[in-house]
């Protein structure tokens, strides 16, 4: 038996969500920082992965507008006319595809990092996981981004 979610609890189960994956890189990014560093590799970056310096940024950049384009057409596809819970599921859908996409960038580069030595590819994972952080849940955005009526903003904020 399936038992309807309120409003409150998906945007705890967001928060949750979110600060799992800021958890994660966070985790993973300084892991794999100290057994570089331990390793000496990062004293002697290798040449041949200087490629890996350009397509970090145009993967994160190419993959983050191309998850802002999937998350606004999916905002204009849920009618006006639906419940709070199915908006606020599809909301929670679409931030959680932008997260794990921002969150893979900060991975990618900090395992790029990891495996080269060149610390523009933390840099860059470091730049993808403070985004993760500026994109957190919050009911004044969710409000703005679905067009929440005033009924339904009460709703969210009890």
């Amino acid at each position: 038996m399936t038992q309807k979610q309120t409003p409150s609890a998906i945007f705890r189960s967001m928060i949750m969500i979110h600060l799992l994956l800021c958890l994660v890189i966070a985790l993973s990014v300084s892991i794999l920082y100290t057994l570089t560093v331990q390793s000496g590799k990062q004293l002697k970056p290798l040449d041949a992965y200087k490629i890996l310096e350009l397509l970090l940024p145009i993967f994160g950049i190419g993959s983050f507008f191309g998850a802002r384009f999937v998350i606004n057409t999916r905002f204009r596809n849920i009618p006006q006319e639906s419940p709070l819970t199915e908006k606020l599921e599809g909301y929670r859908v679409s931030m959680i595809m932008l997260w794990s996409i921002l969150t893979g960038t900060a991975l990618f580069g900090a395992l790029g990092f990891s495996i080269s030595g060149r610390q523009n590819l933390l840099l860059y994972g470091l730049m993808a996981g403070v985004f993760v952080i500026y994109f957190r849940p919050l009911r004044s955005k969710i409000a703005e981004d679905l067009n929440l009526e005033p009924h339904e903003v009460d709703l969210l904020n009890q």
